[in-house]
């Protein structure tokens, strides 16, 4: 029998508390034994008993080898974490006293998101006395607008109180 484990959820062998569990091997249903009878076909063999699921009546028990399920239920997430998308949209911020050369790294920041296929937003926010001056905001969304319309297409610069908002979508290239 292999040591006990710290595990996640499932009670392998000697933490299965329950006098009679139903036993399920190689996907086949052995019966029901006692918890101990289970327990010693599970050394008997080299592998663990594994509670699957503890709520049923009496509880399911499988043999196999816990740290071998352990592993591919790891690799299975990690899976599933690679397919999700992180996130469908992303926010770059600008003033409207922003320099030439940052300006520059935000509009490549932004390329590389539309080449990712996500969609950007870049908020302007408007501090002080900047608020009276809102064309030089504007003129600062539509450079970016200009310098990304190559990869991205964008609606209308919005005004929304304090700050100025303008979402780009990379365009959908059919090859």
């Amino acid at each position: 029998m292999k040591r006990d484990r710290e595990n996640s959820g499932n009670r392998i062998n000697h933490q299965i508390r329950c006098p009679v569990v139903r036993v399920i091997r190689d996907n086949k249903n052995l019966g029901v034994f006692s918890t101990d009878e289970a327990r010693k076909i599970a050394v008997s063999a080299g592998l663990d008993l594994v509670e699957i699921a503890p709520q049923s009546k009496p509880p399911v028990c499988q043999i196999m080898d816990y740290g071998k399920f352990r592993y591919e239920k790891s690799l299975k997430d990690k899976e599933k974490k690679k397919h999700q998308r992180q996130s469908q949209e992303k926010e770059l911020r600008l003033s409207s006293s922003i320099g030439d050369h940052d300006l520059l790294n935000k509009i490549n920041s932004a390329r590389k998101f539309l080449k990712k296929g996500l969609k950007v937003r870049f908020t302007l926010r408007y501090k002080a006395r900047e608020n009276s001056h809102k064309e030089l905001g504007l003129k600062v969304i539509e450079r970016v607008i200009a310098e990304l319309s190559d990869i991205g297409s964008s609606g209308k610069p919005r005004i929304e109180g304090k700050f100025l908002n303008c979402s780009i979508e990379p365009k959908n290239e059919k090859k």
